[in-house]
């Protein structure tokens, strides 16, 4: 079955235009960019990073001099 579309002219009552289109894809691009959110999720900071040494303890600062 074939099935056809063709797309309303402002005369025929279309209202929305391209600019509508670019607000649609800059607004949640502005939501997540102040919020700190991202896709799956908000970020993580790691308070405590993995060690990157063979015993898996946490590695010890220097004394300072």
């Amino acid at each position: 079955m074939l099935i056809g579309y063709k797309a309303r002219g402002r005369e025929e009552g279309k209202k929305l235009t391209w600019r509508d289109g670019v607000e649609a894809l800059w607004i949640p691009t502005r939501l997540r960019l102040r919020s700190g959110d991202w896709p799956g999720g908000r970020r993580q900071i790691h308070a405590d990073p993995a060690p990157d040494h063979a015993s898996g303890a946490p590695l010890r600062q220097p004394d300072p001099p």
